[in-house]
């Protein structure tokens, strides 16, 4: 799996929530700047994505995002496989023991 292609993807489907939940204005503020710079493939991104690897199969697709200060913490959920990113470079997403448990793997995004 390359994770950095993989994460590109989702800050894209990401950023274009954040359009389409509170605006155009919203998503293009500076402050998703490096995420637009990573989206388009000019540089990685200071930051991870976690994956769950212990996947329970469902139909659909769920986002749930917050929006804090500074970050803007996504959680998608794909047909089961689950998927937490920030489309800022803070705070950084590292797993707790609590997602170990659950099946949560690490993948960082600021090399290809």
């Amino acid at each position: 799996m390359n994770a950095f292609r993989l994460g590109r993807s989702l800050y894209k489907i990401g950023l274009g929530f954040i359009a389409f939940d509170q605006g155009q204005e919203m998503a293009l503020m500076t402050r998703f700047d490096l995420a637009r710079k990573f989206i388009n493939g000019d540089e990685g991104f200071p930051n991870n994505i976690l994956i769950s690897t212990k996947v329970q199969p469902r139909p659909g697709f769920r986002i749930t995002y917050k929006d804090l200060n500074p970050g803007c913490v996504f959680v998608m959920d794909i047909y089961g496989i689950i998927f937490m990113f920030n489309l800022e470079g803070e705070p950084l997403i590292d797993p707790t023991d609590d997602l170990v448990e659950m099946g949560f793997q690490i993948f960082r995004l600021d090399e290809k």
